[in-house]
Order: C-alpha cells, then structure tokens, then sequence
C-alpha cells in the first residue's frame, strides 16, 4: 500500500510496476501464510485469494498473446480483506497459551 501511494505522488507508476507490485505482494502473503497460518482452512482460502487471480490473469494473458487489464473490485478485494484477516491472526495472544 505504501509504495503505491509513494509511487502515485512521485508520478512514477507504470502499467510494469502495478503489475510487478501485486506478483510480489501475492508472493510475500502466500510465503507468509505458508510460514505463519496454522489453520489449514485459512491457508486454503488466503492462497486461493492469490494464486487463483494470478493464474487466471497470467493465463488469460497467455491465450490472447497480450497482457490483460487486471480485475480491480469496486467494493471489496477479496487479497486486501484476507491480509487484514492474516495480520489480525498474527498480531493476537497465541491460543496455546
């Protein structure tokens, strides 16, 4: 979120670095729920809030032979809201104590 502001009020987006910045924002949440998220049901609906969009941009991408525009939700985006459900997760007193 930071270094899309940042980027914003420099004037320095491109369409490579929006793109490049969401690839490398569902890799560091998939290695993190890999890493952290003990529930496996949340590991499952946290990767499929990545990795499904990826495939089927990159894949969409592939058949028409140019990269596509990518889906921006008006209301909710389903990655942002599952980032806020991992943090909150991570940030609360262990439940084996």
């Amino acid at each position: 979120m930071v270094d899309d502001r940042l980027a914003r009020r420099l004037g320095t987006v491109t369409p490579f670095g929006r793109d490049a910045d969401s690839l490398a924002d569902a890799a560091f949440w998939i290695w993190f729920v890999l890493r952290h998220e003990p529930n496996r049901h949340v590991r499952v609906l946290a990767l499929g809030a990545w990795a499904v969009p990826v495939v089927v941009v990159t894949a969409t991408s592939i058949v028409r032979g140019r990269i596509i525009d990518t889906p921006r939700p008006v209301l909710t985006r389903p990655a942002a809201a599952m980032q806020a459900v991992l943090t909150v997760r991570a940030m609360a007193p262990s439940r084996r104590d």
